[in-house]
């Protein structure tokens, strides 16, 4: 893992590595909302002078993701810059979430849900 940026949000660590990945790591027990997105999405596009990539989230214990920002991320506004989403839920309350979010909010980029990070890596990297 080369990585090319990393920065600390009010909610998410956020890790930019060569490819580009963008890994979003929310922090414990906290509810990630549009003010973060909107400041995260503005750094990264800035980092990243506009390239398209690819994004790995791993929400920790008790972290969760409110509405407006579900309905954000599967959004035809993402289309042009983020090229795929692999999600980590390794507990059940994030799995739930993660299962709701594809079936309910319908993501227009390849979505998928995984148990771990390293399976995560592998289907981002097939892409």
């Amino acid at each position: 893992m080369n990585i090319l940026f990393e920065k600390i949000f009010p909610t998410a660590k956020v890790t930019i590595e060569v490819g580009p990945l963008v890994r979003i790591e929310l922090i414990s027990d906290t509810v990630f909302v549009m003010d973060d997105a909107r400041g995260m999405s503005a750094w990264i596009l800035e980092a990243l002078n506009g390239e398209p990539f690819k994004v790995l989230s791993l929400p920790q214990a008790g972290s969760s993701i409110s509405r407006d920002v579900r309905d954000f991320l599967a959004s035809e506004d993402r289309i042009s810059r983020v090229l795929a989403d692999a999600i980590v839920a390794n507990s059940f309350h994030h799995k739930l979430l993660s299962d709701f979010y594809l079936k309910f909010n319908k993501p227009k980029i390849p979505t998928a849900i995984f148990d771990n990070e390293v399976e995560a890596r592998a289907w981002l990297a097939s892409l």
